[in-house]
């Protein structure tokens, strides 16, 4: 799991701003993060469905997710599985989603580095 993490790390292929506009609702600056690369992800399975290009760069962080968190489907909204990248220096504040019934367990939620420098909040 470490070397596809370290392997996706080094090219950020893929990832985007994880606030993102959209026409189809009210857009409000999460507070400065909409469109803002600072914390960013690569979807494995977004809007309810794989996202096959993605999961084929990392298949032992996808089945592990796959065999040991319960996931919750929602047709076409759920489930999200997503790695994130937050930049060093970056401040994403305490939060909820529309979606907030995403199980987030310690042994997922974990960064893959963590610089000595950042500070790093769990709930």
């Amino acid at each position: 799991m470490q070397r596809e993490a370290l392997a996706i790390l080094a090219s950020h292929d893929g990832f985007q701003p994880y606030i993102k506009a959209a026409s189809s609702r009210p857009q409000q600056d999460h507070h400065g993060l909409l469109e803002n690369a600072d914390w960013s992800t690569l979807h494995l399975w977004q809007n309810g469905a794989a996202v096959d290009e993605h999961i084929r760069r990392c298949p032992v962080i996808y089945q592990t997710i796959i065999d040991h968190v319960p996931l919750c489907h929602i047709g076409p909204r759920a489930p999200s599985i997503m790695l994130s990248l937050i930049k060093p220096g970056a401040k994403i504040p305490p939060h909820t989603g529309m979606l907030n019934s995403r199980l987030m367990p310690p042994a997922v939620n974990r960064p893959a580095r963590l610089w000595l420098s950042c500070g790093y909040y769990d709930d």
